[in-house]
């Protein structure tokens, strides 16, 4: 079972900076050559802002990943591997009605078996807002609403959607009869980093972990392999139009987040063998 997140020690911090990117860029790098093998893709899921479409960039070591400006995918994105890989990351858009329109589309080919699992992305409520849209504008807030109690309830009402969605992703897995693996990839660690036990906690013995559970029952372990790991692509503030509503954790270091994307990679790596 992979850890949910890695808190360095002494030995790891010993390690510098530059190895573990270096590290990270060969475990890519490999990560590319399963794909390449297999002639697979990969379907990334999730609510809007989550970090779906930056973590399929991240994965191709593209530079796309650092732009940190928030744009609504409307449709599939088929993002290549690479230029000279036969393979894809395939990302569903995160919002209701579009995820209706294209989620068929992606279980067609987890069926046919071109899509060999699924990565859903969640991001403990963290989910990134259209930078023109304004606290105030937002359809949660209510006149008079302080910064700390608006984003209690946008991450709240967030946190319902991740878990809607798992709850689709459940019924189309329960139906299918391919064998699919699935990691629940907890992303924006860097913001709720010194809740992190919490976090675990609602997601591994929650209602979410519920719906995981019972799709492992219907499916069977020969049939159905999920695991959860957490991580930051970047370490950002979130902000909501002209305000920090949440800066990044004190004592979120660059090694924590490098040794717990190290962990994702991994596990993702291990999928693909």
């Amino acid at each position: 079972m992979a850890d949910f997140f890695t808190v360095l020690g002494a030995v790891d911090a010993s390690i510098s900076l530059f190895e573990k990117t270096n590290l990270l860029k060969g475990k890519i790098n490999m990560l590319k050559k399963w794909l390449k093998e297999g002639k697979t893709q990969i379907a990334i899921l999730g609510g809007g802002g989550t970090g779906k479409t930056t973590l399929a960039y991240y994965l191709t070591n593209e530079p796309q990943y650092k732009d940190t400006t928030y744009e609504e995918t409307p449709i599939i994105e088929k993002i290549n591997i690479d230029k000279n890989i036969i393979g894809e990351y395939w990302v569903a858009p995160g919002q209701k009605d579009r995820r209706e329109r294209y989620l068929p589309e992606i279980f067609r080919e987890i069926s046919n078996g071109k899509i060999c699992g699924i990565v859903h992305v969640v991001s403990y409520g963290y989910h990134s807002i259209d930078a023109q849209i304004s606290m105030e504008s937002h359809r949660l807030y209510r006149q008079g609403m302080s910064s700390a109690d608006f984003l209690n309830i946008l991450t709240r009402e967030n946190r319902k959607t991740e878990i809607e969605i798992v709850q689709e992703l459940k019924h189309r897995i329960k139906d299918s009869n391919r064998k699919i693996w699935m990691i629940t990839l907890v992303l924006k660690q860097d913001l709720w980093w010194n809740e992190r036990e919490e976090v675990k906690r609602f997601y591994t013995e929650g209602t979410y972990n519920t719906e995981i559970a019972e799709m492992l029952v219907h499916k069977g372990v020969q049939n159905f392999e999920h695991i959860y790991v957490s991580a930051s692509l970047l370490a950002n503030n979130f902000w909501v139009g002209d305000k920090l509503l949440q800066p990044v954790a004190q004592g979120y270091d660059e090694n924590i987040r490098l040794s717990n994307i190290a962990t994702f990679l991994g596990q993702l790596n291990g999928f693909l063998k």
